[in-house]
């Protein structure tokens, strides 16, 4: 049943997201351009999550006080280490995502109470500031990871406790 939800998921979400960039590029109206920067970009990054979610097919297990997740998707036909990346990548996507939704009810609460617009090249810079904070956990993701030898163990101790 994994599989079924995870492909049905994985289609409709990369179907919606392709389908808002293509509208959101070619049918927005002029009064909201500068808008559909952030939604442009929200739909980008969603659109580069549901890829990672369909590369990985990621399984999340819970061991107190361990989290751990096993890739079942196409991620292992490259690596390990190329599985472990794509899953950080969708996560901190994840993340950023809802900073691009703080963004975009704080433009939207500016433009309600008439402080004008931003402009776009701002805009796109306060965009890009909002990612900052995400290339220093992308950085220390890479430093941090635990080693396949620490992990073995402690997910072989999940499988002996979820099959007794």
């Amino acid at each position: 049943i994994h599989d079924v939800l995870h492909t049905f998921d994985v289609t409709y979400g990369i179907s919606i997201n392709i389908i808002a960039i293509m509208i959101i590029m070619f049918k927005t109206p002029a009064a909201l351009k500068e808008y559909s920067h952030i939604l442009l970009n929200t739909s980008i990054i969603e659109l580069f999550s549901f890829l990672a979610h369909f590369i990985v097919n990621g399984r999340l297990f819970i061991d107190y006080p361990a989290v751990f997740c096993i890739s079942e998707g196409p991620c292992r036909l490259v690596s390990h280490e190329f599985c472990s990346i794509m899953a950080g990548f969708m996560n901190i996507n994840m993340i950023y995502s809802m900073s691009m939704v703080c963004l975009s009810f704080w433009y939207r609460r500016r433009i309600v109470e008439k402080r004008g617009l931003l402009g776009r090249v701002r805009l796109q810079l306060l965009i890009c500031l909002l990612f900052l904070p995400h290339t220093l956990h992308i950085t220390v993701f890479f430093f941090v990871k635990s080693p396949s030898v620490t992990l073995e163990p402690v997910v072989q101790r999940f499988y002996k406790a979820s099959h007794n």
